[in-house]
């Protein structure tokens, strides 16, 4: 898993101004979008900092059926730790998937620069296909994580994450 760095949806970079959540910084936008919000405030987009999500490539949801906002497990197998997350971007091709910066915390990842960090190996993904409100709708880490765990009891809970060595 690397860790993500977003895009720039736009043609122009757009800056944040003085009131939003760090001005002069970029708005850093992601796939899964507040549609009741315009593209230059910053709360439109899932933030990588304080919500737990993964970003995929094309290749992996057309295979799946998965669609933005969807729940996810994700697992650390070298050292045990987990954490629930939602499907909020695209990822590059030629990777397996990234996680958000929060994401990396919550797997108990030493180096969670977006530029530098992650982890190439030892991260399982359990997706749940259908398990997300679709594009237009942000959860908070509370919902991602009532959703996650009520969704991976829905097959098996603690029972599938021991089968498979999580």
């Amino acid at each position: 898993m690397v860790w993500h760095r977003h895009r720039c949806h736009t043609k122009q970079p757009i800056l944040q101004k003085a009131g939003d959540p760090k001005p002069g910084c970029y708005v850093s936008p992601t796939s899964l979008a507040d549609k009741t919000l315009a593209a230059t405030n910053p709360k439109k987009y899932v933030d990588s900092e304080t919500i737990p999500y993964i970003a995929l490539p094309k290749g992996i949801l057309d295979a799946g059926k998965i669609k933005l906002g969807d729940m996810a497990y994700v697992a650390n197998t070298a050292n045990g730790k987990h954490s629930y997350a939602i499907f909020a971007d695209g990822g590059p091709k030629d990777e397996a998937g990234e996680g958000s910066i929060y994401l990396a915390q919550q797997l108990g990842i030493p180096n969670t620069s977006p530029r530098n960090g992650g982890a190439k190996k030892d991260i399982v993904y359990i997706i749940f296909p259908g398990s997300g409100k679709g594009n237009g709708y942000l959860r908070t880490t509370a919902e991602i994580n009532e959703v996650g765990e009520a969704e991976l009891n829905k097959i098996g809970g603690a029972a599938v994450v021991d089968c498979l060595g999580l």
